[in-house]
C-alpha cells in the first residue's frame, strides 16, 4: 500500500500495481529523467524513515525540485506500507499545472 499526502490527483491510497502505474506516468513527464538523492535514513524495528530530494526538468520546461519524507513499514523482509510526504504545492504547480 502506498499513501501520498495531500489532495492532488497523485494523492491518496494506492495498491502496489496502482503505485507503479502512477510512478511510470509521472516519470514519463521528465524526458531527461528525475533524479532522487537520499539525504538521510533512520531505521528502528519495522519502520524505516528516509529523507530525499528530487531534481528534474518537466516536459513544460519547469524545474522540479522537491523534498520528501518517506516512511516504510517492513514486514518479513518486504515493504508492507509506504507513506510519502512532499511539498504538494510545488508538485501541483509543476506536475498538474496548478489545476488541482
Amino acid at each position: 500500500m502506498l499513501w501520498t499526502a495531500g489532495t492532488l490527483p497523485i494523492s491518496g491510497r494506492f495498491t502496489k500495481a496502482q503505485a507503479i502505474q502512477g510512478m511510470d506516468q509521472i516519470l514519463s513527464l521528465f524526458p531527461e529523467g528525475l533524479t532522487f538523492t537520499v539525504t538521510g535514513i533512520t531505521a528502528e524495528g519495522e519502520r524505516v524513515a528516509i529523507e530525499a530530494e528530487s531534481h528534474g526538468r518537466h516536459v513544460s520546461g519547469k524545474t522540479y525540485h522537491n523534498q520528501y519524507h518517506f516512511l516504510m513499514i517492513v514486514r518479513n523482509g518486504k515493504v508492507a506500507e509506504f507513506k510519502e510526504y512532499l511539498d504538494t504545492m510545488h508538485a501541483n504547480d509543476v506536475l498538474v499545472g496548478g489545476a488541482a
